[in-house]
């Protein structure tokens, strides 16, 4: 499991708790495999490793992306920063800090990772080039993330256009609020 995919499905809290509570010398977190009796770990196919584990360092590494993200005032002036700084060195400086043009674009992709899911409402607003029927239209609104894969963000406008951008031509609103998972919570919450 990519550590991205476990705080955007758990929380940062999550997260951290994880990091906090894992012995020092810990590499990897197992994230919901159930190990047979007298099993060892060098059993563990590589189909499920990949589903349960997770790096530590990897997550870690998620982890500070995202406070540091936070930390710059928020993913917009995030990637301004990044552009600006692409236009001039490959170094930004800062009052506060010394970022590495390279480190940034990795806080920026592992926000986009984290942040972006299915279920997200957005406002898009950008001209597609993407060779179909809907190259050359200016896509602008509001509506919904389906999937964010390979770098690119699939989703629906509210009056069912279906769209395909980059993440800086997205800019997250809220999140759909799932009926069903809100009367769960309610009912968990009475005991």
């Amino acid at each position: 499991m990519k550590a991205t995919t476990l705080i955007a499905e758990k929380g940062l809290a999550y997260a951290v708790n994880i990091i906090e509570s894992a012995p020092s010398n810990a590499t990897q977190w197992n994230e919901g495999y159930e190990f047979k009796c007298g099993q060892s770990a060098a059993t563990i196919s590589p189909a499920d490793r990949e589903k349960y584990f997770v790096d530590m360092h990897e997550l870690e590494c998620a982890i500070w992306s995202l406070r540091r993200i936070e930390a710059l005032g928020g993913i917009v002036a995030a990637r301004d920063m990044l552009e600006q700084d692409k236009r001039s060195l490959n170094m930004a400086f800062t009052p506060e800090n010394y970022i590495d043009v390279n480190r940034l674009a990795k806080c920026i992709q592992d926000w986009e990772e984290t942040c972006i899911t299915k279920g997200c409402l957005v406002e898009v607003d950008f001209v597609s080039e993407s060779g179909t029927i809907y190259s050359g239209k200016h896509f602008k609104g509001q509506g919904e993330v389906d999937k964010f894969e390979g770098g690119r963000v699939f989703g629906r406008l509210h009056d069912g256009t279906p769209f395909m951008c980059f993440p800086c031509d997205v800019l997250i609103t809220g999140h759909k609020v799932d009926k069903h998972l809100v009367e769960f919570e309610k009912l968990n919450r009475l005991g």
